[in-house]
């Protein structure tokens, strides 16, 4: 499962990428559909991006309106925290810098080395090879 807001172009490349290496990949783009889909509990790997949309559920819309933009870390401590495959499946793929959700995620018991910023993984290969190496 690949929760993100990034551009279209980008999650194309990355998913044609993974499609053709034999993965099933399915993208969600808000915190409503991510909740949604984790509750099945059904997935292999959980890409996770830190800034997402809330979709139209209202607990995620007050959060957003109320000025919180890392709904992905809410995600994060509300849901996957509390379902233990589920965090141990979880990356993060976002552009935020470590230092500044450090403290969130050590609240979450989430590892550090279970974080890659976008930037370090441009092409499909280097996300790949993270993955690999970090689960």
């Amino acid at each position: 499962l690949w929760i993100e807001e990034e551009a279209e172009d980008t999650l194309v490349e990355f998913n044609t990428y993974f499609s053709l290496s034999g993965y099933t990949v399915k993208v969600v783009h808000s915190s409503t559909e991510a909740e949604e889909e984790l509750s099945s509990g059904q997935h292999d790997l959980i890409i996770l991006d830190i800034r997402i949309i809330p979709g139209d559920n209202e607990k995620w819309l007050n959060l957003h309106v109320s000025g919180e933009r890392r709904l992905g870390l809410i995600l994060l401590k509300d849901v996957i925290s509390k379902i233990e495959h589920l965090k141990d499946k979880t990356i993060i793929f976002t552009n935020e810098n470590l230092s500044d959700i450090r403290n969130s995620l050590k609240e979450c018991n989430f590892p550090t080395n279970k974080f890659l910023r976008k930037r370090d993984a441009k092409i499909p290969e280097q996300l790949e090879a993270f993955i690999k190496k970090s689960l």
